[in-house]
């Protein structure tokens, strides 16, 4: 939270009172963004994109430069986590939120094949 806090007095800037600045306390930040987690909307925001960019149609550039695949190999090494890596971790998360919140008390059926899904619920993967 710290870092989030830096990051808004920045973009929210300073307030100009009575002749002078100051900086903007946590709850005037709080009351500017109205108390909502700005990590999480940067990760709704970041899959709302990402499923924007699979909705396209194939002849659009922004899907064509997502869809390629580099001929290229990866340096050696620990490897660099890469955008669509993080929104697909983010995209189970959120799945798995979801289904545990729609159905938290359901029972399930054991040994049918379909423990753990939900059949009121669909989520379509995206690869």
């Amino acid at each position: 939270m710290v870092f989030e806090r830096k990051r808004l007095r920045k973009i929210f800037g300073p307030t100009h009172e009575n002749g002078s600045w100051r900086i903007k306390t946590n709850q005037e930040l709080d009351k500017t963004i109205k108390h909502k987690d700005i990590i999480n909307l940067a990760t709704a925001q970041r899959l709302g994109w990402y499923g924007h960019i699979e909705r396209m149609q194939e002849t659009r550039m922004v899907k064509a430069i997502h869809a390629w695949k580099p001929i290229s190999k990866r340096p050696m090494g620990r490897p660099k986590i890469r955008w669509e890596d993080d929104v697909k971790k983010r995209y189970t998360e959120v799945k798995r939120a979801k289904l545990e919140d729609h159905c938290p008390g359901e029972r399930k059926m054991e040994g049918s094949g379909w423990e753990g899904q939900n059949s009121a619920l669909i989520v379509v993967e995206p690869y």
